[in-house]
């Protein structure tokens, strides 16, 4: 679960901004809260709507989180860096920092990085009231340095492998990353943040397609059920989703290079899922048990009026019942398995009483006594309700005069319970809307 998340310099940041979902002191919807057991155990919010207007950074607020779970996992992306560019002197040095709870423990790993290395690197583990050194790496003129938490590796040649495989990791790659791969040993927090940046933190944008989908159907009782009965309660019209297994030769649609790419990269429990040349077809590609190659086309299955089974092309679903495809399998990896869910524009293709519907359905059904949370970025204006949501759970985002996105919290507002914060948010009373200019200016 994440618990906070501090920017600097990157995207519309300007200046350091933290995004917290450390609970408040309200008792209205305890449930939405993760309440600490031990006294320096830290509460957290289960979930967060986000909120702001077009271009007020909500979404950038989303890619900074990812551009952070790409280095962690791996190193400075190709793509470089996006440095907050409006100021008056371009500061090539941004800052990243998530602090996350991964089963009983919480963690601080963050970055501070250029446009082609990382010049500092680091792991906490911490808790209300301290915090205990993992490891430290700092990229200068004379080198990569690494420092080890005091007491943590007691064995000499074991401490001085640590440091060597930091000396020797290259700049533009994480730490984190190369003691996975070079299958580091006994540096207790290094394996969990990991994990959950590679497992447990998936983030959804506007344009992810049925990835979820596409990796669960295989599974028979503990997705394919779940995910049927949504479909129904959802009342998306789709009765299930159909996996058809079928011969490489009749994927006449798809490019032969982009097979054979497939069948060379493809690892064991993992597919790939593709769309045909035209967007009408949708495949999975998977490796089955003998590393052979197994190609599947995913439609719907609808039930006309005499309950005669009617099979569609996923590409013939609604905008909306596309986006629930999205959502359904996140929801049932919530029921199993402790996720965080991040939601770039959840209400998009989305009428409002059904995003209304799938936030009760994940409180009410889902979050009680998981691990879970569910962070979405949203215009829905519906949402804005205290029965709903906790103050504490509603962010806004906005740009100052400079260019700057800031957060700010509901809850710093204190609004009464029985206050219609829907008609406060669009009169412009928390900010975070768009204000236009008088129409008789454009001279049309």
């Amino acid at each position: 679960m994440i618990i906070r998340l501090t920017v600097d310099n990157i995207y519309s940041f300007g200046e350091s901004t933290e995004f917290s979902l450390i609970a408040g002191k309200g008792t209205t919807n305890d449930r939405h809260v993760l309440r600490g057991v031990k006294r320096d155990d830290i509460s957290i919010l289960r979930s967060s709507i986000v909120y702001g207007a077009n271009a007020s950074g909500k979404s950038n607020l989303v890619k900074s989180l990812n551009l952070l779970k790409k280095i962690a996992l791996n190193g400075i992306p190709g793509t470089g860096i996006p440095f907050y560019k409006l100021c008056t002197e371009l500061k090539e040095r941004a800052t990243l920092e998530v602090e996350l709870k991964y089963d009983k423990t919480y963690y601080a790993y963050g970055v501070v990085v250029n446009s082609k290395e990382i010049l500092e690197e680091w792991l906490y583990e911490i808790n209300k009231r301290s915090e205990n050194k993992i490891f430290e790496r700092k990229n200068s003129s004379d080198g990569v340095r690494v420092e080890i938490g005091k007491g943590l590796i007691s064995d000499k040649s074991l401490s001085q492998m640590l440091n060597y495989m930091g000396e020797t990791t290259p700049k533009h790659k994480s730490y984190l990353s190369e003691y996975m791969t070079r299958n580091g040993k006994n540096l207790n927090g290094v394996e969990e943040v990991f994990d959950w940046f590679s497992n447990r933190l998936k983030i959804i944008f506007p344009n992810t397609k049925f990835k979820g989908l596409s990796f669960n159907l295989h599974m028979k009782d503990e997705f394919v059920k779940p995910l049927e009965t949504m479909l129904k309660f959802f009342q998306t019209g789709i009765n299930k989703i159909r996996k058809d297994k079928i011969k490489i030769e009749q994927l006449t649609d798809i490019d032969i290079r982009i097979i054979e790419k497939i069948q060379k990269e493809l690892k064991l429990r993992k597919a790939i899922f593709l769309t045909s040349r035209d967007g009408k077809a949708n495949y999975t590609f998977q490796l089955d048990l003998n590393g052979k190659l197994q190609v599947f086309k995913l439609r719907t299955e609808h039930q006309r009026i005499d309950n005669v089974p009617v099979t569609f092309e996923i590409s013939e679903e609604s905008d909306g019942s596309l986006r629930m495809i999205d959502f359904i399998p996140a929801l049932i990896d919530m029921t199993h398995n402790p996720s965080v869910y991040v939601v770039d524009e959840i209400d998009r293709s989305l009428h409002p009483m059904l995003t209304y519907e799938l936030f009760e359905y994940y409180f009410n059904k889902i979050c009680n006594n998981r691990d879970t949370q569910l962070i979405c970025t949203t215009h829905e204006s519906n949402l804005l309700d205290l029965k709903l949501f906790r103050s504490d759970e509603v962010c806004f985002v906005e740009k100052d005069k400079n260019g700057s996105s800031h957060i700010t919290s509901l809850i710093d507002y204190k609004p009464r319970p029985d206050v219609n914060l829907k008609s406060g948010y669009l009169l412009g009373r928390y900010g975070a809307i768009p204000f236009f200019g008088n129409l008789n200016d454009l001279h049309w």
